[in-house]
């Protein structure tokens, strides 16, 4: 399962948003040819010949574990490699997935794909459901976005509480997406992934932002980046970061600077 591309640009000086301008490799959606399906939150998983596994992310300069099954090539940038890890049931993480897995090998309805694993112990349950599930990718199809518009589906994901849509192509399998955080909007509870996803893309963004001075690195990122960052900290109610935001700010800063080996951080 490769990582999929989201349905419109990213906003330059936000890469957590999106604008209104169509990514281009994905125009096939427009054109009439994709088909919107609802995306889960939760954990990626396969069923593969029949067996149970997991998504497992090698990251750079890590051995890849024995009889991982590569999902795609590696990150450029990052250098992270995402594979298929087979579960096993002795060990306590993998429970969930095979808690899932049985209940649809039970009602005889397991085939080879890949799914959503979702339920009460993953990514803090936003779906609200009770148990534990396996959702297979492209299942549930959405046929409220018509026509097909950057205001439609904005509009749609800000009143509907999903992660987001799933764009399926009808005839080639090719995949893209667009999710409720891309137009800054928060599902009921999810502040603390919300907040921890925008770090990730924030990091992502300050790799692409970081200048070599020699004797020093500085990092200079655009004020909205600061300003985004500080209204999620500040309104952390269970997060690793709380207290208040200045304290959130001081730790993503010392992350940075041990992270990035940057000696500098500035905001203009």
């Amino acid at each position: 399962m490769k990582k999929i591309s989201t349905l419109f640009k990213k906003d330059l000086l936000d890469l957590g948003r999106v604008v209104n301008e169509i990514n281009p490799e994905n125009q096939w959606v427009f054109d009439g040819n994709g088909t919107p399906t609802r995306k889960y939150d939760g954990t990626a998983s396969a069923i593969i010949e029949s067996s149970l596994y997991k998504r497992y992310d090698v990251k750079k300069g890590r051995q890849v574990p024995e009889g991982a099954i590569p999902c795609q090539e590696a990150d450029l940038i990052t250098g992270h490699h995402p594979h298929w890890l087979k579960c096993d049931l002795n060990k306590k993480e993998d429970k969930y997935f095979f808690e899932a897995f049985d209940l649809l090998a039970e009602r005889g309805l397991y085939v080879d794909g890949t799914y959503e694993l979702i339920g009460e112990k993953i990514q803090g349950n936003p779906e609200k459901i009770k148990g534990h599930h396996l959702v297979k990718h492209g299942g549930t199809t959405i046929i409220d976005v018509n026509p097909i518009t950057f205001d439609n589906i904005k509009e749609y994901l800000k009143t509907e509480d999903i992660e987001g849509i799933v764009f399926h192509h009808k005839t080639d399998g090719r995949m893209c997406k667009i999710r409720k955080k891309d137009f800054g909007f928060k599902r009921n509870g999810d502040i603390y992934k919300k907040s921890r996803d925008y770090i990730q893309e924030l990091e992502l963004a300050l790799n692409k932002l970081l200048i070599d001075n020699f004797d020093f690195k500085v990092i200079i990122v655009p004020v909205r980046f600061y300003i985004g960052l500080f209204d999620q900290l500040t309104h952390l109610s269970s997060h690793p970061f709380n207290d208040e935001g200045d304290r959130g700010l001081k730790f993503f800063g010392r992350r940075i600077i041990s992270s990035h080996h940057v000696n500098k951080i500035e905001f203009f």
